[in-house]
């Protein structure tokens, strides 16, 4: 029995959403946008393996690298926009280890979300402040943690010491 690849999953789930299948209390827009998103990211992951392993899904091939899909893994990827769920494909018996390098770009902060805190702290708020305005009142889970909320701020602190030791000679400063 086939299995069916998680960016078909939510191409299905896509067409029922537009098609006006989402609960009543679901804001629309929302749920597309949220959907297409992990949709698009799926589709880059699956990509990505097929890539490496050098044929398709279900395919066979003599001339292509060695290895296997060996099912997915479940992470989780962090934006301004909330956490986003994701399936990884995972490779096994390929003779190196497989490591996802979209999954490596992804597990950073998005610059979005950066901003955001730096902006906030910025404006007076604390760390503790920050932490808990970006927590899920759903399932009580942080987008960023106090230390790094922590780190951010020290990259601003950083960036306000050498802009105040920034040379100025080249200007007329009254």
């Amino acid at each position: 029995m086939n299995k069916v690849p998680p960016s078909e999953r939510l191409s299905k789930e896509l067409k029922e959403v537009v098609a006006g299948q989402v609960g009543e209390k679901e804001d629309l827009l929302d749920r597309i946008i949220e959907t297409s998103v992990r949709m698009v990211l799926q589709r880059v992951l699956e990509q990505e393996v097929e890539d490496y392993l050098g044929r398709g899904y279900y395919e066979r091939s003599t001339e292509s690298r060695a290895g296997y899909r060996n099912g997915y893994e479940a992470k989780r990827v962090k934006s301004a926009e909330g956490e986003i769920p994701l399936e990884v494909p995972q490779v096994r018996d390929s003779g190196e280890t497989y490591r996802s390098e979209v999954v490596k770009e992804l597990s950073r902060l998005s610059p979005q979300l950066k901003h955001l805190a730096v902006e906030m702290y910025a404006r007076g708020l604390s760390t503790r402040d920050i932490e808990e305005t970006f927590r899920d009142p759903e399932t009580g889970r942080g987008l960023l943690s106090k230390d790094a909320v922590s780190e951010l701020t020290e990259e601003l602190w950083a960036e306000y010491e050498q802009f105040c030791r920034r040379d100025l000679s080249g200007y007329d400063v009254v």
